[in-house]
């Protein structure tokens, strides 16, 4: 229901100002430490102790935990703190060094650790890659929070999240590869020492870490002038995040999230399993396809940027979320040769990528309809509450993966049988399948479509009630 009259001077009348390609490329290039030290860890880590390190895999499953625990627990606070920043350089930048510089600095420490006893290297890893990972959230979480405030202009925040997933997705490609290429030099000399195998690893690190260094300047000097809101947060820590978990558009935006992340993670674990034992394609025969899934995110975001513009968010989020799944379909089908592969899996990334552009500027919407309610701007805390519930999802998908392995009857190091390779097949596209579909239900009848009718009323001039 609706009520009020139009005013003589509608907020729609205001010309929407257009954010520079400098300042977003800026802030894009802020989110590159972050998400490029995330994936080395993620690919890499575990390899690195068990294999190099000879570090038992149950003590760095146990680090990791450690790790994932205590980045969870410190999030909210984070976005509670940037929110009540007052600061010259604004709420979000100062973050994007206090955050990103640490956090490469423990990221280096934790590929040197002591020679000892496994105890001492499993308290090195805890201790410096949880370091690592709170240092991280401190930045990123701030930069997510800045680019809900950057415009109210639906075209710009498009633009504005169009740019963060260019990065991340070309960050994530670039972290993946460092270590397969920068490997090529073990057993090479360099300044007269010979490299090993985890040479090579550090060698990759320190590229991570001067990359992201640097870039955090570029975004800290690049984002003057976009981070100088004068509305703070002053209601209490709780009552926050209570109202953030009332708030029923951000419910929506967050439950799809954790539905395409969980049914993304569980895939993606036995993916590489199917393509084994289905496509013939072992791992290291798997390259060419992981590349044309990041090549595809690349192009997915400029797609997506377009197609949000002409046919609006949630329709292009609708389109993105049918897609998505059949590209699993594809793979598990039938046996395909090469090149079929790789347009699936480009094909994968365009979607995937879509999705998560869409739903990343769907979500300031939800935090103007908190403001709307509340008075306050509370971009961090609800930004803490998405990484947060992101985690948890990442974990459980996890937990799924190997449960449903293990009911499918998988074994590693045993061939699997006939059966086995019908139920990896067959996992592998459920899950993108039921739960893409269930948040295209949540799509369609949730408050989403509420908001955007609500959303177009207030700035002609309405109020909502």
């Amino acid at each position: 229901m609706t009520s009020g009259a139009i005013p003589s001077t509608p907020d729609t009348e205001t010309p929407e100002i257009s954010l520079p390609r400098r300042t977003l490329l800026s802030y894009g290039l802020g989110s590159l430490a972050p998400t490029a030290a995330t994936e080395f860890c993620g690919a890499y880590l575990l390899l690195f102790y068990t294999e190099l390190m000879q570090l038992d895999p149950i003590w760095v499953g146990y680090a990791f935990l450690i790790r994932m625990v205590a980045d969870a627990l410190i999030d909210p606070l984070i976005g509670y703190l940037s929110d009540r920043t007052r600061s010259v350089s604004g709420r979000r930048r100062p973050y994007f060094l206090w955050g990103a510089i640490p956090g490469l600095v423990c990221l280096t420490l934790t590929m040197f650790p002591p020679d000892g006893s496994p105890v001492v290297k499993f308290v090195w890893l805890t201790i410096f890659s949880t370091l690592m990972a709170c240092f991280l959230s401190l930045t990123a979480i701030p930069h997510m929070a800045m680019s809900f405030e950057m415009s109210p202009s639906e075209h710009q925040r498009i633009r504005i999240v169009g740019y963060r997933n260019f990065i991340e997705s070309l960050s994530s490609l670039l972290a993946l590869l460092s270590g397969p290429i920068l490997l090529v030099l073990a057993g090479e000399r360099l300044i007269g020492y010979q490299l090993s195998r985890a040479d090579c690893y550090r060698l990759a690190v320190f590229f991570i870490t001067c990359f992201g260094v640097m870039t955090a300047f570029i975004s800290f000097r690049g984002t003057r002038g976009v981070d100088s809101l004068p509305e703070l947060q002053t209601s209490g820590f709780l009552k926050t995040l209570l109202d953030a978990f009332r708030n029923p558009v951000f419910r929506s935006i967050l439950t799809i999230y954790v539905l395409i992340v969980v049914a993304n993670r569980v895939s993606l674990a036995q993916l590489f399993l199917m393509l084994e034992h289905y496509h013939g394609k072992p791992e290291e025969q798997t390259v060419p396809l992981l590349l044309a899934f990041y090549l595809g995110s690349l192009v997915g975001v400029t797609g997506s940027m377009l197609a949000g513009n002409a046919m609006g968010r949630l329709s292009t989020l609708r389109v993105a979320v049918i897609l998505w799944p059949l590209t699993f379909v594809g793979l598990v089908i039938s046996k395909w040769p090469d090149h079929i592969l790789m347009a699936m899996t480009f094909f994968m990334g365009i979607t995937f990528s879509a999705i998560l552009a869409m739903l990343g500027a769907l979500a300031p919407n939800a935090l103007d309809f908190d403001r709307s309610k509340n008075g306050e701007r509370r971009e961090a805390q609800f930004a803490s509450i998405i990484n947060l519930v992101l985690q948890l999802a990442l974990g459980f998908g996890y937990m799924i993966a190997g449960a449903t392995l293990q009911l499918i009857g998988y074994r590693g190091g045993e061939i699997p049988s006939n059966f086995v390779i019908l139920g990896l097949r067959f996992s592998t596209a459920f899950f993108p399948v039921f739960l893409g579909y269930c948040a295209f239900l949540l799509i369609t009848r949730s408050k989403l479509n509420v908001l955007a009718r609500d959303v177009m009323l207030t700035r002609a001039g309405f109020t909502t009630v």
